[in-house]
């Protein structure tokens, strides 16, 4: 099972030759990397060892398509970050910082 790479999603059309993105949104937002890491910290910073939900994180930033996005990255991708639930993430996912 493949991930779109820039929002986490199960990848049933892959909409890029080089990359795994399933629309053209996030093949457009997956260029720009400065974005990417400057979301991916904001969400750090919001997240602790504590649970916390996904609707918490979004309501404190207008962006969130990028916001969920970044969330999914930093759980499928990178392994910063872990979701209580089963499942797809959404805006009741609860999620933690990845104890080490």
């Amino acid at each position: 099972m493949d991930r779109c790479e820039y929002c986490g999603r199960i990848l049933h059309i892959n909409r890029s030759d080089k990359y795994f993105l399933c629309s053209k949104k996030c093949k457009q937002k997956f260029k720009n990397k400065i974005d990417i890491l400057n979301t991916n910290k904001f969400v750090l910073n919001l997240v602790s060892k504590e649970w916390i939900s996904v609707n918490d994180i979004v309501s404190s930033n207008t962006n969130k398509f990028e916001i969920v996005s970044s969330i999914s990255r930093l759980i499928y991708f990178e392994k910063k970050l872990i979701k209580k639930e089963k499942g797809e993430i959404n805006l009741i996912t609860n999620i933690s910082i990845k104890k080490r």
